[in-house]
């Protein structure tokens, strides 16, 4: 599926959901971050919420929706989830509500 986003030039384009790691809130503004890049949507969260459920996407935590196939490992410490095996790239913060989603991936 292609979403439509903003790019850091302003310009519109198209991203495939599969290149999608997260979606974020920060102070009110929507983020799409991929493996290099982050974009604005023109959705809200809660849209991207419904939208790419069925293709993988679940909230981990009030603030996001999170490609759960693409999360490598945990941090059981910061509660975050890394979408790389040695933790030094992007992750996305897991609630403790939502750990059941990662625990059940075999990732806890």
């Amino acid at each position: 599926m292609k979403i439509p986003v903003v790019g850091k030039d302003g310009n519109v384009t198209l991203i495939d959901h599969e290149d999608i790691l997260y979606i974020v809130t920060k102070i009110e503004k929507v983020y799409i971050h991929t493996d290099d890049e982050v974009y604005t949507p023109v959705r809200t969260l809660k849209e991207f919420e419904s939208l790419l459920a069925p293709h993988g996407f679940e909230r981990l935590d009030k603030s996001n929706v999170t490609n759960v196939s693409a999360i490598k490992s945990y941090d059981r410490l910061r509660k975050t989830a890394y979408f790389d095996k040695d933790q030094k790239g992007k992750g996305t913060h897991v609630s403790r509500r939502n750990i059941e989603k990662i625990k059940n991936r075999g990732l806890y």
